[in-house]
């Protein structure tokens, strides 16, 4: 299972909209990665609200 912590924002921006794109007209892949997909949103959220400084200094350590 990928580590959705360690990759790098964009990346992390760049599946959950790969996931997405699946999810369309494949309900199926939708519902057997549900849990997946609400999982990288969170993360995707998580980021967001941190400020600048917490947010490079994550970056920095993903490098």
């Amino acid at each position: 299972m990928i580590d959705l912590k360690k990759m790098k924002f964009e990346d992390l921006v760049e599946y959950g909209s790969n996931m997405a794109q699946k999810c369309i007209g494949n309900p199926e892949y939708a519902e057997k990665n549900i849990e997946k997909i609400r999982d990288v949103k969170s993360e995707v959220e998580r980021r967001d609200l941190l400020s600048q400084d917490d947010w490079e200094a994550e970056e920095k350590e993903r490098s």
